[in-house]
């Protein structure tokens, strides 16, 4: 019998962490579960010195090339996710990103510093932090990880002044949500309402010190949060519910602006 999917992917970051430079190898998401091809795919940070020269890339790709049908190189090149190459081993796609240790470490100073508050076309600067915190140690004999994560241990309190001031000071658009109440406009009013719910649940987060990672398992964080309004997961989807119709946008609209309201007096007394 072949080798496993696991084994195939440890045998390439084994190849990889022999690559002159290289640091630290880890790997996101639940390393125990791997996901059906075309259900999900995995992430992998790479960090080093240096990002290794395309070249030098695939010479260890080509004595590998055993292990994966097909790979892709510089898919991207630079910006939030590194130098990327992607493969494809037992049909599931597998990112390899590559970051030099430097870059990482001046990124998540200057979000601790709340230069990177907001989000940029889908990616959140805080989530970067959430990826390294929790990340799945793979190989790290420099200890690289092993900083990171206990740099990332404790949310700075500036931080959360910071995102929280920036965020609930975004969740109350009057001028668009009040276009959307006089025209009842659905579609219009939960585009509105979208943006808004981003900015609250990335002011929700930072009001209990906790990087906003997405909006993927938000019932399961809300719930554990110490800090919230009551019932503010099911009023939240109880403001999408009502926006779903004109006849309930006003009510929803009404919901929202609590919900604004009570996180905003539950921060100011903290």
């Amino acid at each position: 019998m072949g080798d496993s999917i696991e084994e195939k992917i440890a045998k390439l970051l084994y190849e990889i962490s022999l690559i002159d430079g290289i640091k630290a190898i880890g790997q996101t998401g639940d390393i125990n579960v791997i996901p059906k091809p075309g259900e999900s795919d995995i992430d992998i940070f790479v960090l080093g010195d240096k990002v290794p020269a395309y070249e030098e890339r695939r010479a260890v790709y080509e004595k590998s090339n055993t292990i994966f049908e097909e790979c892709r190189m510089k898919v991207c090149e630079g910006g939030d996710w590194g130098t990327g190459d992607v493969f494809i081993i037992d049909g599931v796609e597998t990112m390899l990103m590559y970051f030099t240790i430097d870059e990482t470490l001046k990124y998540v100073n200057e979000i601790f510093e709340g230069r990177h508050l907001d989000s940029v076309k889908g990616f959140y600067p805080v989530g970067r932090c959430a990826t390294l915190k929790n990340i799945n140690v793979i190989y790290d004999e420099w200890e690289v990880f092993a900083c990171l994560k206990d740099k990332l241990s404790v949310y700075p309190e500036g931080l959360k002044k910071a995102m929280a001031d920036f965020h609930l000071a975004r969740t109350k658009d009057e001028e668009d949500f009040g276009r959307a109440l006089r025209r009842k406009d659905v579609l219009f009013y939960h585009q509105v309402l979208e943006v808004s719910i981003d900015h609250y649940l990335q002011a929700l987060y930072a009001v209990n010190k906790t990087f906003f990672p997405s909006r993927k398992r938000t019932k399961q964080y809300i719930d554990s949060f110490e800090i919230k309004p009551y019932r503010c997961y099911e009023r939240l989807l109880e403001v999408v519910r009502l926006g779903s119709s004109p006849e309930g946008i006003e009510e929803s609209y009404g919901e929202w602006c609590g919900l604004v309201s009570d996180l905003e007096h539950l921060y100011n007394g903290k």
